[in-house]
């Protein structure tokens, strides 16, 4: 009865009560123009308005949604709102990289302290050579050097340089970075009877490449300054 009641309406050109909203059961099965002018919600129906078969355009019934994006002032807010983040996170996330290869080079460092005293037990002298201490290194494929002074062998991939050195009183071995932004800094560990803390790792910093003192060795490591001269050398914990 309900449809039979809508159909006179637009038939005879009768203006339907505006106010009155049509049950579901008269809205189900419209055609478009009917469905519009009895002012349907598609919500109430369950019918999809733009998905009529075999008829033309169809008119958008009233009371659909007229947004359907981000207006612009929306979107500069989330752009802005990444940027902070991006700011604030970025530098952090960068010096835990550093930090991260840091400790790999401590490892490192450690093991080939140990095994170099595992020698001179053994030999009665320092080792000269890697291939002369049970440790392994893959990917140390590479010859750059970070300090010139008496080394005598040397292993180096793309971030740090590995060496040995056996300058008399002061033999030991020391790992440089020689890559990105700590470019001048350096664990090393001396094992010869001239060093006042053998067998333990300091930390370095090349005062003509590190000019921020500290921001290596101490943020990063927490190291404790123990002396300055072309270098800054710090005490870790």
């Amino acid at each position: 009865m309900e449809k039979e009641n809508a159909v006179k309406v637009i038939i005879g050109r009768v203006k339907p009560d505006v106010n009155q909203t049509p049950s579901v059961s008269a809205c189900v099965g419209l055609t478009p123009d009917l469905y519009a002018n009895l002012r349907c919600s598609p919500y109430r129906s369950g019918v999809n308005p733009t998905n009529w078969q075999g008829v033309g355009p169809v008119q958008k019934p009233y009371g659909a949604p007229l947004r359907s994006g981000f207006t612009l002032i929306e979107l500069l807010v989330v752009v802005l709102i990444i940027g902070i983040l991006a700011a604030v996170a970025l530098p952090q996330y960068q010096k835990a990289v550093e930090k991260s290869k840091g400790v790999q080079a401590l490892l490192l460092l450690k093991s080939l302290t140990n095994a170099a005293n595992a020698y001179y037990l053994a030999n009665g002298a320092w080792p000269t050579q890697f291939d002369q201490l049970d440790v392994e290194a893959p990917g140390w494929t590479g010859t750059t050097k970070f300090y010139n002074n008496h080394v005598t062998d040397v292993r180096s991939n793309e971030d740090w340089s590995l060496e040995l050195r056996n300058e008399p009183g002061w033999e030991g071995v020391g790992i440089g970075r020689i890559s990105g932004k700590y470019i001048g800094t350096s664990f090393a560990v001396n094992w010869g009877s001239s060093a006042t803390a053998r067998n333990e790792i300091i930390c370095a910093e090349q005062i003509s490449k590190i000019s921020q003192a500290g921001s290596y060795c101490s943020q990063l490591f927490r190291g404790v300054l123990n002396q300055t001269n072309s270098w800054r050398i710090y005490k870790l914990p």
